[in-house]
């Protein structure tokens, strides 16, 4: 039996969503589904076709879906999107070993984004934004409303005002952060330092954050040489790891003034979270956040590795 499926979307967390079903089809050995996804990304003339396809296209390039395992201290289930699953205890990558004590049980989520994943204020105010919006959907009716709304969580939240705040709640993600990554081309993970300036640090596999933005920058060569990156694409078998320093970082940034914090490419992250002061973090993957859990005695691990099929992306005037 063969499904072919058409679906028009406008936004990442749509595309989360329309995913796992895609993912949950493809577990059916009796189900064949070709799944092309019409993707619209506020109002710009882009159409991301995700999934098999069985024919041709102009101008069209790969690119792959990444895999998110967050492993953590076993505790209340969590509130998480639709593209992120409950699944059975899965161990983290061998060959990076897990410093510290080990808690005796732990609890395991899986899920797949395709345009980014993010730790940090950001995915805070995107949390409070939704949540309002859940709760009371006739605040949020139309684009300039939505952004009313925004711009009043980034504010009473912190975001703007991160640097008179004494809240460890919303320090540096040095705080509570260790990074390690897989270079381009290396087979062996290696730790990398968090800026102590970013609270908010996004892996980006596509370059539209934030309504189409990139973020990252084209960086010219002999940057890229500088700092051993290599020029990004969508195909590339890496994703972009930065981070915003604050609200008026990221402003810039979204204005494509300045670029964002570069910090790595990797082929493989994982994020190791301890709690500390903080009792919760704030992440999102593909528009789409929750409070993430913490733990004082216990590190939380969220690993990120590619997926093994891949997508096609085309690119339409």
């Amino acid at each position: 039996m063969i499904f072919g499926i058409v679906v028009m979307l406008t936004g990442g967390a749509a595309v989360g969503r329309a995913g796992g079903a895609y993912r949950m089809l493809r577990e059916d050995a009796r189900i064949h589904v070709f799944l092309h996804f019409l993707y619209t990304n506020a109002g710009r003339a882009l159409i991301h076709l995700v999934g098999r396809v069985g024919y041709a296209f102009s101008d069209k390039i790969t690119y792959p879906g990444w895999q998110v395992l967050i492993s953590m201290p076993a505790g209340e289930e969590l509130e998480t999107p639709y593209s992120l699953k409950a699944i059975e205890e899965t161990p983290l990558d061998q060959e990076l070993a897990v410093e510290g004590d080990i808690p005796e049980k732990v609890d395991c989520y899986q899920g797949v984004f395709y345009n980014y994943f993010s730790i940090g204020m950001d995915a805070q105010v995107a949390y409070g934004f939704h949540h309002l919006r859940n709760d009371k959907p006739y605040l949020a009716q139309g684009p300039i409303s939505n952004k009313l709304i925004y711009s009043g969580y980034s504010c009473t939240q912190g975001w703007f005002f991160t640097p008179c705040s004494s809240d460890p709640g919303l320090r540096s993600l040095r705080n509570i952060l260790r990074i390690y990554i897989k270079k381009v081309n290396r087979s062996k993970w290696e730790q990398i330092p968090v800026p102590s300036s970013v609270r908010s640090i996004v892996v980006l596999n596509l370059p539209s954050y934030g309504s189409g933005r990139n973020p990252w920058g084209n960086l010219k060569p002999d940057y890229l040489e500088k700092r051993g990156f290599v020029e990004a694409h969508a195909d590339d078998g890496c994703v972009e790891v930065f981070g915003f320093k604050q609200g008026w970082h990221a402003s810039m940034v979204m204005a494509e003034l300045i670029s964002a914090k570069h910090i790595a490419q990797a082929s493989a992250i994982r994020f190791e979270l301890r709690g500390g002061e903080w009792k919760e973090a704030y992440m999102q993957m593909d528009g789409e956040p929750w409070r993430q859990r913490m733990d004082k005695e216990y590190s939380t691990f969220v690993e990120i590795k590619r997926v093994p099929h891949q997508s096609i992306m085309v690119r339409a005037e």
